[in-house]
């Protein structure tokens, strides 16, 4: 399963690159907030779970405990209900002028780098119990 997979070997070259690709994603959507004009109070709410984003995958990655496992599986509910709610509570307009295509192929792409996020999170908050143990060691 993904569980002994990535929790039972050393740090992955993979999740390592994905930590550099996520970092940068993060950087250039916080750059991009200051240009953003229609942005409110929800977008900045957004953005602020970004850098939190960022801290986790660091921990996952490198088997650090930061915080507890608790405050991480609060955190991973938290996304997934604000991965749901966001799109109809925010300013911005997804599909705006695109065509349809476009905006499909566009949410294929946003999915292929958001679900290796929520799959992290949710190993590191459920199933990285040597992670966790390792804490008061």
């Amino acid at each position: 399963t993904i569980e002994k997979i990535t929790m039972n070997k050393p740090i992955s070259v993979i999740w390592l690159i994905y930590f550099v690709i996520w970092f940068l994603i993060t950087s250039f959507s916080l750059t991009l907030l200051l240009e953003f004009e229609n942005r409110g109070t929800i977008d900045y709410l957004d953005f602020l779970l970004l850098p939190i984003d960022v801290v986790f995958i660091y921990g996952f990655i490198l088997k650090k405990p930061i915080a507890s496992k608790r405050v991480w599986q609060l955190y991973f509910y938290l996304c997934i209900g604000w991965l749901f709610i966001y799109p109809f509570i925010t300013n911005i307009d997804f599909q705006s002028d695109i065509l349809t295509h476009y905006f499909i192929l566009g949410q294929a792409i946003s999915f292929l780098i958001f679900a290796p996020k929520y799959i992290a999170m949710y190993l590191y908050g459920f199933k990285s119990d040597d992670t966790w143990a390792n804490k008061n060691a």
